[in-house]
């Protein structure tokens, strides 16, 4: 994403996503040895004090970036971000939900081929459910891009 809206984004969770970055690193050392083979994401869950790294999945071969978290009413954590399409250099919405110790990625309906869309914010909902939030639009930048908002239950 270009423009206002990816600065604003990035601006607006620069905090969460440094302590979301900062674990892409060595779950054993935390500082980064590559060469890596492909992105590997890694989150720190826990309580503050006694956080664990955990390993997260990938969506694709690219880099996955995770700007903001929400814990649901069930326990469940979830992620939100993009990830980077190395076919086409665009941006695909990025959505994880750990339970029980794991993670797995979440399907978000598609936006067309190229399109450039990712996830800035996410809130939990007090009866259920969360609520995530970003931008789409046109791949590569090119156009005006639209505001996403997206519920899963």
């Amino acid at each position: 994403m270009n423009g206002p809206q990816h600065c604003l984004a990035r601006r607006l969770l620069c905090g969460l996503a440094a302590v979301w970055l900062a674990f892409a690193a060595s779950p054993s050392t935390l500082k980064a040895q590559p060469p890596f083979p492909r992105y590997t994401t890694y989150v720190a869950a826990g309580r503050p004090g006694a956080l664990t790294i955990q390993v997260s999945p990938n969506a694709g071969h690219g880099e996955n970036d995770l700007f903001a978290a929400a814990t649901a009413t069930d326990g469940s954590t979830w992620g939100v971000g993009w990830e980077i399409n190395t076919t086409t250099g665009s941006h695909d919405p990025l959505i994880l939900q750990g339970k029980n110790g794991g993670w797995s990625l979440v399907s978000s309906p598609s936006l067309g081929p190229g399109s450039d869309t990712g996830f800035a914010a996410i809130a939990a909902i007090p009866g259920g459910g969360v609520w995530a939030v970003g931008v789409t639009g046109p791949g590569k930048g090119n156009g005006s891009y639209s505001t996403l908002v997206e519920y899963h239950p």
